[in-house]
């Protein structure tokens, strides 16, 4: 089934009352986070409530976890960013699996949700250990504050050996502003 039909009817299956299930439920149909409207629609005002206690009490299907980090970015608030920043703290000496990539998430979602407030936090991590954190990193730099990040960006690019990550920082500065393209 397609991802938008399996949501579609995900949606349609769940009463107008909607629950933390089915916010799982929602989560774990498709093949990549609901846009913002899509929670809407399903929780109304609760979904950003929803998205936390996903977060913070995390049920059997892993996926909607993250999916869900993902998601509070479209949320901005001082409950959001306490919840992105304690994963945040509870992640950044993470090497690998699930928490890594929760990780990589929750510095996205904080960038865009805390916007330049998210600076000083997620600095740090364009050092981190691991390449995709690094990424994620300039990502939320980026989506954070545009201005202040081409200059940290730039340094970054004298001191990034691996390639890859050059590439999606020089990527993000051909961009010349902020926006996701």
């Amino acid at each position: 089934m397609k991802p938008l039909l399996t949501l579609a009817v995900c949606l349609l299956s769940i009463s107008a009352h909607a629950d933390r299930r089915s916010m799982i439920e929602a989560l774990s149909a498709i093949e990549n986070v609901p846009s913002r409207a899509e929670l809407l629609t399903l929780a109304g005002n609760a979904a950003p409530e929803l998205l936390r206690s996903i977060v913070l009490s995390p049920p059997a299907q892993r996926l909607a976890v993250t999916r869900a980090i993902a998601a509070l970015g479209y949320f901005p608030s001082r409950a959001t960013d306490r919840v992105l920043r304690t994963l945040i703290t509870r992640y950044r000496r993470s090497k690998k699996g699930i928490e890594l990539l929760d990780l990589q998430q929750a510095l996205v979602a904080y960038g865009v949700a805390a916007g330049r407030s998210a600076l000083p936090t997620v600095r740090p991590f364009l050092t981190h250990l691991h390449p995709d954190v690094r990424i994620a990193a300039a990502t939320a730099l980026w989506r954070s504050d545009p201005l202040a990040a081409r200059r940290l960006l730039s340094e970054q690019l004298t001191r990034e050996k691996e390639g890859f990550v050059r590439a999606e920082v020089e990527r993000l500065l051909a961009r010349g502003d902020g926006r996701r393209r």
